[in-house]
């Protein structure tokens, strides 16, 4: 179950971004502390482009970070 979560994650995330044309190039998902929180990350900054949350009474909440 949680490498479909996972996978589930980067697919929407990766969405997420070619629609609302967020530059994701060169980085990889993490998964955040407990619950379902997932986030690309940039691999030379390590800094968070956008974040995922799953829940079980809404559709997915994004985060864009700046």
């Amino acid at each position: 179950m949680k490498e479909i979560l996972f996978n589930l994650a980067l697919i929407d995330l990766n969405n997420f971004c070619k629609i609302n044309s967020i530059d994701y190039t060169n980085s990889h998902l993490i998964k955040n502390g407990r619950g379902f929180k997932y986030s690309l990350v940039n691999n030379n900054t390590n800094k968070t482009i956008v974040s995922v949350l799953f829940t079980k009474s809404s559709t997915p909440i994004h985060y864009v970070e700046k």
